[in-house]
């Protein structure tokens, strides 16, 4: 090394880059150890990136050798970055370390719960019941363990539990108003939703999930009023638009149903593509037509791939191709709505038959 008694050069493992600038600010006399030297230089350079991948590679197993302590930090970090398998793996591991710390359950089943572990995570509400039995997000998670076993009653006295302060009010209320989806209960149901004051915001979800209820309960009349409130109060939610718009069609409402998704589709191209293609299905099903999606046409010299091709019942192509597009494009509402009318006369002739 320099010249003088022998120095000892620690590498720090975190920081490569350190060591190969002092290596290199170093004058190295012996030209053995000038070989030697840029030999380790060269092999560190090599070998480096197989040993970050194999440390990123880590299994998360391994964390539950870490303190309490140094898993709980980790946790905590791992939240900041957004990364929730992270944190869920690292809170759990802290709780093995430290099982009666009642603050650090309360962060794992919150953790668990934002990874997507439900299974686990009902077990975690249970212990955290045992702690606080008034705790509502723990009493809110036993009560859809309870809808998905179909044990209503008990799933309604656990939402009933969880229902303070917003958000948890408006999810309870809704799920405890789904548990009375049939005839027999709807109108209860509706009217459980309706008592429900809140943000002006709730208006909508409110609207909605009245209206998806009473339309299982076979109450068509009362549900079609409450999707047309919820159409109103924000005609661009897409979950609105899908919902109202299959209401209209399935009810024979065809040319209003083109309106909702075409209105739609002028703000948000594409979004009711899905939709847009189960209504003309289901318009051409009683012709006898078939609706065929994303079929490659020539076109110009070029592929298209339009959003539906009709095919009769011998699988020859009826009229055109259709596509949903804003309405600056050629095919906007007047052509959909001209669809509907082809179809309706369609349905209304007298088809010819072979013998």
């Amino acid at each position: 090394m320099r010249a003088g008694p022998k120095q000892f050069i620690l590498l720090n493992a975190a920081a490569p880059r350190a060591f190969v600038r002092q290596m290199e600010s170093t004058v190295i006399l012996s030209p053995s150890l000038r070989r030697a030297a840029m030999a380790a230089m060269a092999a560190l350079a090599i070998t480096w990136p197989a040993m970050l991948c194999a440390r990123a590679q880590q299994p998360r197993e391994s964390f539950s050798r870490t303190s309490p302590a140094g898993s709980y930090l980790a946790a905590r970090h791992a939240g900041g970055q957004r990364d929730a398998a992270a944190a869920a793996a690292y809170y759990r591991a802290a709780l093995r370390g430290d099982p009666r710390n009642n603050e650090l359950l309360g962060r794992t089943f919150l953790a668990v719960l934002a990874n997507g572990e439900i299974d686990e995570g009902v077990k975690l509400a249970e212990r955290v019941l045992q702690v606080d039995k008034n705790d509502r997000i723990a009493r809110l998670v036993l009560g859809v363990r309870a809808i998905k076993q179909k044990q209503y009653p008990a799933a309604r006295k656990e939402l009933a539990q969880s229902i303070r302060g917003p958000i948890t009010d408006l999810a309870a209320t809704l799920l405890s108003a789904w548990t009375m989806a049939n005839p027999a209960e709807a109108k209860q149901a509706t009217d459980s939703i309706d008592k429900l004051a809140g943000a002006d915001w709730y208006a909508i979800f409110k609207e909605l999930h009245s209206a998806l209820i009473l339309d299982l309960a076979g109450q068509r009349k009362e549900a079609a009023k409450h999707f047309e409130r919820s159409y109103k109060l924000d005609p661009t939610a897409l979950r609105v638009v899908q919902a109202y718009g299959g209401f209209l069609s399935r009810q024979g409402n065809t040319e209003d149903a083109l309106k909702v998704f075409a209105g739609h589709s002028a703000v948000h191209e594409g979004a009711t593509e899905t939709a847009f293609g189960r209504l003309l299905a289901d318009t051409a099903k009683p012709v006898g037509w078939t609706l065929i999606p994303k079929q490659a046409l020539k076109a110009g010299g070029k592929t298209i791939y339009p959003d539906g091709t009709f095919r009769d019942t011998y699988n020859l192509p009826r009229r055109r191709a259709w596509q949903a597009r804003r309405r600056r494009s050629r095919t906007h509402l007047p052509a959909t709505l001209a669809l509907s009318r082809a179809l309706a006369s369609a349905r209304a002739a007298v088809a010819w038959r072979p013998l």
